[in-house]
């Protein structure tokens, strides 16, 4: 008798305080687990809880992408019911990129010069540097504004004559070209666990800007220009350093063609509205780069 005296005089508060647990707080995972238990506190990456078991009193924490939502004295109907849906995910994303990319020119497939092969083929490869920021309306679905610059040069084996006003003479020719867009993007990400890996895809329509200019001894020898529509594709996957910084790597392609420009030569400006060979600014490429969250 004495010896279950003891047991109770300790049990009781055990048996006492697990039923305050058991009775005053509610979290719904995502797996459709319910717990019954006390909230301690929440961070940005968990919620912590204590709750009975066998007697005893124990504490643990779930990560918040794991948690569907939770309820503050759900258990007590005298008192209002307070539920917390869990957002486990940024709202905002910066990122910032650089990197490689590959123009899939074209020359005229009527029995081009050597001249026009080694021209097209010179402005192939390039630098791209990108910009976006997006807005997320859910864990999944985003907008947001993409843009890109794209730059390539070289300095073809080829002779011009130029005339200096006493005489005519060969000089070398720098022949680059630079592409920029700016659009906006839909936005769909994967989140496989929290604060880790993200991988995400991106579709974009904008409107396209390219120029192209030869230069010889400081003097343009010829200048185009020309605006058209594009479609930009990217897939890529941030890892997260931190909580509001990351690193990525995305591969992305650009497509679109221009098919009307503007050409300035030596001898002033023209106007063409039909190029007898579109220029072909499609392009693949891959970058790396910073990820801000928010």
């Amino acid at each position: 008798m004495k010896k279950f005296l003891w047991q109770s005089f300790f049990t009781f508060p055990i048996l006492l305080f697990s039923f305050t647990l058991h009775s005053q707080d509610l979290i719904k995972t995502t797996s459709k687990k319910e717990i019954n238990c006390k909230i301690l506190k929440r961070t940005d990456d968990s919620v912590f809880y204590s709750y009975s078991y066998d007697n005893q009193i124990l504490k643990a924490s779930l990560p918040c992408d794991s948690i569907l939502e939770y309820y503050f004295k759900y258990y007590i109907d005298s008192l209002p019911t307070q539920k917390v849906v869990v957002k486990s995910y940024y709202r905002s994303r910066i990122a910032i990129d650089l990197g490689m990319g590959y123009r899939f020119a074209e020359t005229s497939s009527d029995n081009p010069t050597d001249n026009q092969k080694e021209m097209a083929n010179g402005l192939q490869w390039g630098l791209n540097a990108s910009a976006s920021c997006e807005l997320y309306l859910n864990k999944y679905i985003g907008l947001g504004v993409k843009s890109s610059f794209f730059q390539t040069w070289d300095k073809p084996n080829i002779n011009f004559l130029s005339y200096n006003g006493i005489s005519t003479f060969e000089e070398k020719i720098l022949h680059k070209s630079s592409t920029v867009y700016i659009g906006p993007a839909f936005i769909c990400r994967f989140l496989p666990s929290y604060n880790k890996d993200i991988l995400w895809a991106s579709l974009s329509f904008g409107l396209i800007n390219y120029s192209e200019k030869a230069e010889g001894m400081g003097s343009h020898l010829f200048y185009i220009t020309g605006n058209t529509v594009g479609v930009s594709l990217e897939l890529g996957r941030d890892i997260r350093v931190s909580k509001k910084i990351g690193l990525g790597i995305s591969a992305y392609s650009l497509f679109g063609r221009l098919n009307s420009y503007e050409f300035k030569g030596q001898s002033g400006y023209k106007n063409v509205e039909k190029w007898e060979f579109p220029e072909n600014l499609t392009r693949l490429g891959v970058t790396l780069g910073l990820r801000f969250y928010n």
